[in-house]
């Protein structure tokens, strides 16, 4: 192997690395969009099962693991209709957006759920903060509607 072949590959190394870099430069409020995307999906899909099944449903927030759970009435995971496994999401796995801290949830005297009813209004109104590389996002669910709103 000669210099130049050796300064042929290396260029090109450099440049696949190049083209990889931006994906992993995705600034903090990208990630926000995504994670608040997800969570509105979530909330989403349990006001939906509440209100198809009849029974009370709800997403359950964790500051401490830095992810949700979409569960029934007894606390119970669902099923994740992609997956085919339980509907709980952790920011700190592969395949999730990275570097998310869930900061604080607060759906009143639900803690850190917001549960729908049967007719898939929420309990209560309430809302869920998340930071990322300084920025923050705060996802509130309105009381009235169940309406999912970013800041």
């Amino acid at each position: 192997m000669t210099l130049v072949e050796l300064l042929i590959v290396v260029a090109i190394i450099a440049l696949f690395g190049s083209l990889a870099v931006p994906t992993f430069r995705q600034s903090g409020a990208e990630r926000l969009d995504l994670v608040e995307t997800q969570v509105a999906n979530a909330i989403d899909y349990a006001r939906y099962l509440a209100e198809g099944t009849g029974t009370t449903h709800g997403v359950v927030f964790d500051p401490a693991s830095d992810g949700f759970a979409i569960v029934d009435g007894a606390g119970a995971p669902v099923t994740d209709p992609l997956t085919r496994g339980v509907y709980i999401v952790t920011f700190d796995r592969p395949g999730q957006v990275s570097d998310i801290d869930c900061t604080a949830a607060d759906f009143g005297s639900n803690g850190t759920a917001a549960i729908f009813g049967p007719g898939g209004l929420p309990d209560r109104g309430g809302s869920v903060t998340f930071a990322c590389k300084g920025e923050t996002r705060v996802i509130t669910v309105l009381l009235a509607t169940g309406e999912v709103v970013g800041s």
